[in-house]
């Protein structure tokens, strides 16, 4: 429960200070250093048994995790419903939400498999790697540069 509760504070604090970061950072760099800062929050995971105070680190890990998922979440927010033309915009969230949330399970499913063919602690790094891996779409795409979404992304325009 108390996990949990470190959890739901870092997803709250992450809520309040969210537009301070993006209007600091812009909407690319903040997607891209918060994909970076889940490296070395996620790594302390699969560290965790070999680094002093173990059971007060999975509630820095679990404050850093849901604090970083909801400032991702916050600065691409804004994003579909912008470049989504509004007659299509329905059916792009939907596949949004198929590809972003139903990837869990099956993720879930692979990860359990492979744990118990290899260990946890493999399992534990790929999470680490994938994590990082995270911000390579933004990093190489043009958002990157985006401090806020370019007005030549607005899909009043399209067709």
């Amino acid at each position: 429960m108390l996990l949990s509760t470190f959890a739901a504070m870092g997803g709250l604090v992450a809520s309040l200070a969210a537009t301070a970061i993006l209007t600091r950072f812009g909407i690319g760099k903040t997607r891209i250093l918060s994909g970076v800062a889940c490296v070395p929050v996620v790594a302390l995971t699969p560290l965790a048994p070999a680094l002093p105070g173990f059971p007060a680190l999975w509630l820095g890990v679990a404050f850093g995790w849901a604090f970083l998922v909801v400032v991702i979440s916050v600065a691409g927010a804004g994003i579909i419903p912008r470049i989504a033309p509004s007659d299509r915009l329905g059916t792009v969230m939907a596949s949004n939400r198929l590809f972003v949330l139903g990837i869990m399970p099956v993720a879930s499913l692979a990860g359990g498999a492979v744990a118990t063919w290899s260990g946890v602690q493999p399992v534990l790094w790929i999470w680490v790697l994938l994590a990082g891996a995270s911000a390579l779409p933004i990093a190489l795409s043009p958002m990157r540069t985006w401090k806020r979404i370019p007005a030549s992304c607005d899909s009043s325009g399209w067709d």
